[in-house]
């Protein structure tokens, strides 16, 4: 097997049994080309996986400047959502206390 560049260079070549794993780092972005080879007359069958992934460089890595922000709105959110979580623990518990209080309500209705 070998694995071309989008310019037509060799960038990795594997002559070996079935089940050989490989990895290589492409040298730029384009078209590579995968050629297997049988030099034998008996059927083969190929099966493959490809991964393309991208490795970020230095300068695609966030700086801690760039996630200052982020972080105070993480705090205000959090700030936020504790305060709704207070606001239904009180709820829930009035709810509680008036459910089982002792105090009944009566209503007189009339119509005219």
């Amino acid at each position: 097997m070998q694995v071309t560049s989008p310019g037509g260079n060799t960038v990795h070549t594997l002559k070996g049994t079935s089940g050989d794993k490989f990895e290589f780092k492409a040298p730029r972005s384009g078209m590579y080309k995968f050629c297997f080879h049988n030099p034998y007359s008996t059927p083969e069958t190929v099966s493959f996986y490809i991964h393309v992934g991208h490795i970020p460089s230095e300068h695609d890595l966030a700086k801690d400047e760039h996630l200052d922000p982020i972080n105070v709105k993480i705090a205000e959110l959090r700030e936020a959502l504790e305060s709704v979580t207070a606001e239904q623990k009180y709820l829930k518990a009035r709810d509680g206390r008036h459910r089982h209080s002792k105090a009944s309500f009566h209503f007189k209705c009339c119509l005219f």
